[in-house]
C-alpha cells in the first residue's frame, strides 16, 4: 500500500509517515524547505511548494493521501494571506485527490466551533460566523470536501503536541524557563485550560481510521483538558526543577470552552488516546 503524506516534516506529518512504516506502507513524504529526516528503504522523499507548484508531476499510483500541511498563524501574515495561502495548499491537494480518486485524511482544528457553547463539545455543535485566516481556510475547505466525491476523513484536532523543536507556543516556553530552572508567570491562578494531543495518538487515529475504511467528520483530542498551572507542575516535576510560580492577579489569559467531546471517533472504531499530558510529556522529554 502507497501512502502520500503532504507535509512530512511537521510535527503531526513526521509522526504519521512513521506510523504507516511501522505498518510496512510505503510512503512518499512532500516537504517545503525541512527533511523529515526518516531512514527508512520504504521512504522517499520530495521538496515542492504547494502554494505556487503543481502537484501534476507527482505519481497519482497512491492508496490514501494524508494532508498535514499548513501555515500555521503566528503573527508574521494577515488573516488575508493565511487565508490565500493556506487554500492555495489545499486546493491543490484537493484537486489531486479528486482528478485521481485518491482517498484523503484532511487535519483541521476543534478551534472553530462556537466560543458560547457551555456544553460538551461535538461534531454538530455550531461553527462561529466571524472566522478568518487558518481557520476559515480549514473550515472552507472541510465543506468543499463535504460536498465533493473525494473519500474523505476529515479530523478536527485540538492543540497536537510532540517534537519540541517543531513548535513555538506554550508548551515550549514552560520547557524552556522550567529546564533552566527560571521563574514562570501565570495569569490569575493559572487556570486558563487548553485540550492537549499526543501526536502518537493522531497518527494511530490516523491508521486505524484508513485499515478500517473509516469517513467523516470527527473530534481528535484527549478526553479531559489541562490547566496552565497543571502543565507547568508536570514539566517541573519532570526535571526536578526549582523553578517559582509567581501568579499575577491583575492580568487574566483569555478564555474558551475547550470540553470538545470525542465519543463519535471512540464509538466509530473503539480509538481511544493512550497518552494523558504527564505520559506524553515524559516521552516526549525524553
Amino acid at each position: 500500500m502507497n501512502v502520500l503524506v503532504i507535509g512530512a516534516s511537521g510535527l503531526v506529518g513526521n509522526s504519521v509517515c512513521r506510523e504507516f512504516l511501522n505498518n510496512n506502507f510505503i510512503v512518499t513524504g512532500l516537504v517545503y524547505k525541512t527533511s523529515a529526516l526518516i531512514d527508512h528503504i520504504s521512504y522517499k522523499e520530495i521538496s515542492i511548494n504547494l502554494i505556487s507548484e503543481s502537484l501534476s508531476k507527482i505519481s497519482d499510483k497512491f492508496d490514501l493521501v494524508i494532508h498535514c500541511a499548513a501555515i500555521i498563524p503566528n503573527g508574521n501574515l494577515s488573516d488575508e494571506d493565511l487565508f490565500f495561502d493556506n487554500q492555495s495548499i489545499d486546493k491543490n491537494v484537493l484537486l489531486f485527490c479528486e482528478t485521481h480518486h485518491i482517498r484523503l485524511i484532511y487535519f483541521s482544528t476543534v478551534f472553530f466551533y462556537n466560543e458560547e457553547n457551555t456544553v460538551s463539545i461535538n461534531e454538530n455543535c455550531p461553527i462561529r460566523k466571524d472566522l478568518s485566516g487558518y481557520y476559515l481556510s480549514k473550515r472552507t475547505s472541510e465543506d468543499y470536501l463535504i460536498h465533493s466525491n473525494i473519500t474523505s476523513t476529515i479530523f478536527r484536532l485540538s492543540s497536537p503536541y510532540g517534537d519540541l523543536s517543531k513548535q513555538e507556543n506554550v508548551m515550549k516556553f514552560f520547557d524552556f524557563r522550567i529546564k533552566n530552572n527560571l521563574p514562570i508567570t501565570l495569569y490569575g491562578k493559572g487556570e486558563r485550560e487548553q485540550s492537549f494531543i499526543y501526536v502518537e495518538d493522531i497518527s494511530k487515529a490516523s491508521y486505524l481510521a484508513f485499515i478500517n475504511n473509516i469517513t467523516g467528520i470527527y473530534n481528535l483530542n484527549y478526553k479531559k483538558s489541562y490547566t496552565m498551572y497543571e502543565l507547568a507542575l508536570i514539566i517541573k516535576k519532570h526535571y526536578k526543577s526549582t523553578s517559582e510560580f509567581i501568579y499575577d492577579y491583575e492580568k487574566t489569559d483569555f478564555k474558551m470552552n475547550v470540553n470538545f467531546n470525542n465519543l463519535k471517533l471512540k464509538n466509530t472504531f473503539n480509538w481511544e488516546p493512550q497518552y494523558d499530558l504527564n505520559q506524553g510529556i515524559s516521552k516526549m522529554l525524553r
